[in-house]
């Protein structure tokens, strides 16, 4: 599976891409053998810098559709960033 993590609004942490790289791995076992060579994931972090938001946006591409997720990042990973 080819994955990459990139962010907007702030700088990607070391901590943050290791962090990533463990939660991909965990969705990882969960796609076909047979799709993974194919599958592509996207994972980009967000923090606007008027409101203060920070998000998470997935986005795991399969040979026969998409899957995508969004969600507003808990103050308890906020160290990370």
């Amino acid at each position: 599976m080819i994955h990459t993590v990139s962010a907007e609004g702030f700088d990607l942490s070391p901590k943050l891409q290791k962090y990533a790289a463990g939660k991909i791995k965990d969705i990882e076992k969960y796609i076909p053998r047979k799709a993974r060579e194919a599958a592509v994931l996207a994972v980009h972090f967000k923090e606007s810098k008027k409101s203060q938001e920070k998000t998470c946006t997935l986005a795991l591409e399969l040979p026969h559709g998409t899957l995508a997720s969004k969600k507003q990042l808990p103050t308890c990973m906020l160290h990370l960033i």
